[in-house]
């Protein structure tokens, strides 16, 4: 039950990562012109009103049924997507040395 719980987890973290991931890449394309747009107060209040807004979620705990309230800003979110997207990748780069036959 709790493996399933965690899958459900990582399943929208992943889903979440990549909607935003993709979101971003539209976001910073350059303008048709070639240049990109400044960005304004207006535009850098908003994103900083974004990156420190605290998002809270309730976390399932190991071994209890009494869920714990974590509250994160977004670019706490943000921060720790990309140290677990590295080390994921440092896994899976790792894992196809070694299965290839060049670990120690």
């Amino acid at each position: 039950m709790l493996r399933r719980t965690h899958a459900r987890t990582l399943r929208f973290v992943l889903s979440a990562a990549l909607l935003t991931c993709g979101a971003a890449t539209l976001a910073d394309e350059p303008a048709p012109g070639g240049k990109p747009e400044p960005i304004g107060p207006t535009q850098a209040a908003a994103k900083s009103a974004y990156s420190n807004k605290q998002i809270c979620h309730l976390e399932p705990v190991a071994g209890s049924h009494i869920k714990k309230k974590i509250c994160r800003t977004q670019e706490q979110i943000d921060a720790e997507r990309e140290s677990s997207q590295g080390s994921m990748s440092n896994l899976n780069n790792a894992k196809g040395a070694i299965s290839m036959g060049e670990g120690s």
